[in-house]
């Protein structure tokens, strides 16, 4: 009696620390699930796309179609991908999406010159245009610069009229740049590595469409011919479209995180979703078979007769009933579960 009260004590000090070990994973679960919610960054809020070179598609509020036009590609850029015009090509990052007259398109840029050195005329990387309004961001010089202009209506008769933003001094050429513009209905900055570098009072202002951006590496000289300039090669990554004119300081706290260093804040909240998901899947399935492993040995000979009496060719039709129900329970679960992603 002695040794089986034993080898018993040892089975209940084995289920004891079985349990032990569940509790504390759901714990650790709970807890990361906690920390991965926490409250976002402020610049990490007001996000209404963004393109990366890696995941062109990723895109949180709205349907953006990018567009790769003839000489634009994606490829490998010091470990990250990234968007690469040359030679006067463009890339259409989105062609609809809602209008707002708050926004801030930010991202980091890098312009390559066969001449060594920066173009005399003004470098287009970014530019967004529809009937009545215009922007144009880029170097000239070497200085960061930003045009923008718009007219009352759509007519071709109507004059534009616009604001120029201009850095005061050259960035070196073939070093990352994080340029950054932005607007609401008083004022338009622009942004050099999260500092800013020139603001501009203007009044007359229109909603824009916020998704409606193009990449490139074009030149372009208002009112006068085009010199012939040597081509540069324009590179472009985390591009980021916002519905809200983004601060100072926000603006510095997205340049400190790095090219390619805010993804992890931003896609934060999903994963806490995924990992909520996926947790209470697995810690519901550890828990049902937990308790088969310590109810099943113990009510074996209760089950054992209700089990050869259902494997009888009579309960047939039950069973092929209740595999029948299962299916279609999974096949319906998995369908509400697409639906819902969607």
């Amino acid at each position: 009696m002695s040794e089986e009260h034993g080898r018993m004590t040892r089975y209940e000090r084995h289920w004891w620390r079985v349990w032990y070990v569940f509790f504390a994973s759901v714990l650790l679960w709970l807890g990361l699930c906690g920390w991965l919610s926490r409250p976002i960054e402020p610049w990490a809020t007001g996000w209404l796309a963004w393109w990366t070179g890696d995941r062109s598609d990723n895109q949180p509020l709205v349907q953006v179609a990018t567009k790769i036009g003839p000489g634009v590609r994606i490829v490998p850029i010091d470990g990250d991908a990234a968007y690469y015009t040359s030679a006067g090509s463009s890339t259409e990052l989105g062609l609809w999406g809602p209008s707002d007259d708050h926004w801030t398109w930010a991202g980091w840029v890098r312009v390559r010159s066969d001449s060594g050195g920066w173009p005399t005329n003004f470098v287009v990387v970014r530019a967004a245009k529809s009937a009545v309004f215009e922007l144009r961001a880029g170097f000239e010089g070497g200085r960061p610069y930003a045009l923008l202009a718009t007219r009352d209506f759509p007519q071709r008769t109507n004059p534009w009229t616009g604001a120029q933003m201009a850095g005061s001094n050259a960035m070196v050429l073939g070093e990352w740049v994080h340029l950054a513009c932005g607007s609401d209905p008083i004022m338009q900055h622009l942004w050099v590595n999260g500092i800013e570098v020139a603001r501009q009072p203007w009044a007359p202002h229109h909603q824009i469409a916020l998704a409606a951006l193009r990449l490139s590496s074009e030149f372009y000289e208002p009112g006068a011919v085009k010199t012939v300039e040597a081509p540069c090669a324009v590179e472009q990554d985390d591009v980021v479209a916002f519905d809200r004119l983004l601060s100072n300081d926000e603006m510095a706290a997205l340049v400190a995180r790095g090219r390619g260093g805010w993804a992890a804040e931003v896609e934060r909240p999903a994963k806490a979703g995924r990992v909520w998901s996926m947790g209470w899947r697995i810690a519901l399935a550890l828990l049902v078979g937990l308790l088969a492993a310590k109810l099943l040995p113990k009510y074996r000979e209760r089950l054992v007769p209700w089990v050869k009496q259902g494997l009888q060719p009579g309960y047939q039709a039950v069973r092929w009933t209740l595999a029948a129900g299962l299916l279609i329970s999974m096949v319906g679960a998995g369908g509400i579960a697409m639906t819902a992603r969607r």
